[in-house]
């Protein structure tokens, strides 16, 4: 194959390639096992968030970007860490509304809250029992799903942090118009000074089982009730 792609005039990197066949290689930080099927992270990846997590448990007060860059490591660790996601929003929201207070200056110092320490405690002692997860995940047997927040998801093509930013206390409702509109507050990955952060619309659709704004207005006669 190698002779093959040279006679072609490929040019090969030899120190970023594998000739010989293997059932583990390391691809960015993870390690790739084709026999058990799962991904892991390396040791020098777990040792980084280890280190990281406690130098930031005992610190007070730190940058914003220091936060985010164990936040980073954290979420690059979802690859091989499958119950991941579930504990990393809190420091996320930290890091947001300092953000939000100090003008997106990466650079000014925060308070750490209490339930960020909570979640720094849980990478620093689950990482290593937590590493390895499935390449393919295991048959689901049922789904748990919401009418509203389904049909949010599905008619907004919204990304996944702007559909978390959606807050009920933050909307507009237009009779005439039949259009619901979310005004997200938060920073997102996307926010860029000067530049105003687009609001997240639903009109009304003729189909009223297939109608995000018609079961948003039924579940708030429900609230409040």
């Amino acid at each position: 194959m190698v002779q093959k792609l040279d006679e072609l005039g490929f040019r090969i990197n030899f120190k970023k390639s594998v000739l010989i066949p293997s059932k583990r290689i390391v691809f960015f930080g993870l390690i790739i096992d084709t026999e058990l099927f799962k991904i892991f992270l390396t040791d020098e990846k777990i040792d980084k968030i280890i280190s990281l997590g406690k130098v930031l448990l005992k610190q007070k007060f730190v940058t914003v970007r220091c936060l985010a860059s164990f936040i980073g490591l954290v979420v690059h660790a979802f690859n091989a860490v499958s119950v991941g996601p579930l504990h990393y929003r809190n420091m996320e929201r930290n890091k947001v509304e300092a953000l939000n207070s100090c003008n997106g200056d990466f650079d000014s110092e925060i308070f750490i809250t209490e339930e960020s320490k909570t979640e720094f405690i849980w990478w620093v002692n689950n990482i290593k029992s937590e590493n390895g997860k499935l390449i393919r995940p295991i048959q689901i047997n049922f789904w748990i799903e919401t009418d509203a927040s389904l049909e949010v998801a599905l008619t907004s093509a919204a990304r996944a942090q702007s559909l978390s930013a959606l807050d009920l206390h933050n909307i507009s409702f237009s009779q005439r118009q039949g259009t619901i509109v979310f005004h997200i507050q938060e920073l997102l990955k996307s926010t860029r000074p000067g530049i105003s952060l687009p609001n997240v619309v639903f009109k009304r659709f003729d189909k009223p089982e297939l109608c995000v704004v018609k079961t948003m207005i039924r579940m708030f006669c429900v609230q409040k009730m």
